[in-house]
């Protein structure tokens, strides 16, 4: 079982995930890598909104082929290109994500890959007893 941990020497967290997740002996473990919102076929909605429905889908489809899913993620990490996309991304993610939350990790970027990607998130998921 994954365990969720926080310390009471330190704040809160600032939004929807846990300070720690830890992963116990035996559990598989995944590494997601970047994920966009593209397309099947490569392309960028001009909607911010669809662009990171996209991204969770991307990384669910990765979960699943991998036979897991999203309440397997212990990590994430957001590198976002502009503060104007973090209210958008997080009303979406908080739809998707439901508790116990991974750990995640939140990074304003100058730019990412492709001038066209907003947002890009990668993460680590972890099954237990498979």
């Amino acid at each position: 079982m994954l365990s969720y941990r926080t310390s009471d020497d330190i704040a809160a967290p600032f939004g929807n995930y846990n300070h720690a997740v830890e992963v116990p002996p035996g559990a598989r473990v995944l590494h997601l890598a970047g994920q966009v919102g593209a397309r099947r076929d490569g392309t960028i909605p001009d909607s911010l909104e669809e662009e990171v429905r996209l991204i969770f889908a991307n990384l669910e489809s990765v979960l699943k082929a991998s036979g897991m899913a999203l309440s397997d993620l212990v990590k994430l990490n957001y590198f976002v290109a502009s503060t104007d996309h973090l209210a958008t991304l997080r009303t979406v993610r908080d739809t998707i994500l439901k508790p116990p939350y991974p750990a995640a990790s939140l990074v304003i970027v100058k730019a990412l890959g492709r001038p066209e990607w907003r947002i890009e998130v990668d993460g680590i998921a972890a099954k237990v007893g498979a």
